[in-house]
């Protein structure tokens, strides 16, 4: 719990949200527990009103307004800056109103995400990062955007056949209709494929294994947001890992209460050890999980 420890610390210092709301404690010498528990649950909508309040202050508010009200907004894409001799990237979330979510971290916190990240990847199945081609909003496949759909999905996998990835980076939906496609009577072989990695949804056991089945893979899933990268990741029997090192995680019922009993669904609240330019500290993230009993 020292990272906890040491994240109540800085944010007290240099979060002015924090700064009043820690006021109270002295977190050296008292219980930073106490603290922890006694702050309130914050979500997108507190955060993305209030940028100034929950961004380091050594940010100048010219340069915060010029990072989160950005025009330069391309989604899955991070932005970089510079201040004071220290960089800083922006990674934006699509908004429901048409407005994205900025999160703004130093360029050395993502590198941390990405050091997570990555060693969950090699707890599955041996991978370097020239090994893994991103098709997450169909990068690297735009030159068949213009052909007819069937023409387009046949061009996009006769171009990934021939490439030396072995591990795909995808969403569901996509690996879905490469399935489609080849169970219409148009094998493809990928020679080189171990793994596809999906995000941002859920899937069945059954639909884990007709994808395995039809493209020769593992499949790998990876949650967690934009805002704080990896929360957690699956092992080979697909069952979700927390990123301990790096989340802390807490569910609450709709009435604000803390669940500790596995099996019982409620409010994923989330805790980004890793954090310190915009901590994100009890975020709801939004979905709803559970706590899954060791013995199921």
């Amino acid at each position: 719990m020292q990272s906890l420890k040491k994240l109540l610390i800085s944010a007290k210092e240099n979060i002015p949200f924090y700064t009043e709301k820690l006021s109270g404690y002295d977190l050296e010498n008292s219980s930073f527990e106490e603290a922890f528990d006694n702050l309130p649950i914050v979500d997108k909508k507190l955060l993305k009103a209030n940028y100034r309040l929950f961004v380091d202050k050594c940010i100048p508010t010219e340069l915060l307004d010029e990072m989160v009200y950005t025009e330069k907004y391309v989604h899955g894409k991070t932005l970089e800056y510079e201040h004071n001799g220290k960089n800083y990237v922006t990674d934006f979330t699509s908004g429901t109103t048409g407005t994205p979510f900025v999160s703004v971290k130093s360029a050395n916190e993502r590198m941390l995400l990405s050091r997570d990240l990555w060693y969950f990847r090699n707890k599955l199945s041996p991978v370097l990062p020239r090994d893994l081609i991103s098709l997450l909003f169909n990068q690297g496949l735009e030159q068949f955007e213009h052909l007819e759909y069937q023409e387009k999905i046949k061009q996009q996998l006769e171009y990934l056949k021939n490439t030396s990835y072995s591990w795909w980076q995808l969403q569901i939906y996509e690996a879905e209709k490469y399935c489609e496609y080849i169970t219409k009577g148009n094998p493809v072989t990928f020679a080189n494929l171990k793994v596809i990695e999906h995000t941002g949804s859920y899937i069945s056991v059954e639909e884990k294994e007709y994808i395995e089945k039809i493209m020769k893979v593992t499949l790998a899933s990876h949650y967690g947001c934009r805002e704080a990268w990896l929360i957690a990741y699956t092992c080979k029997y697909f069952h979700h890992h927390l990123n301990e090192k790096g989340i802390l995680t807490e569910i609450i019922d709709d009435d604000g209460n803390i669940i500790t009993e596995p099996n019982k669904p409620g409010s994923l609240v989330i805790t980004t050890l890793r954090l310190k330019t915009m901590p994100l500290i009890r975020y709801e993230v939004g979905d709803y999980v559970c706590y899954m009993d060791s013995k199921s």
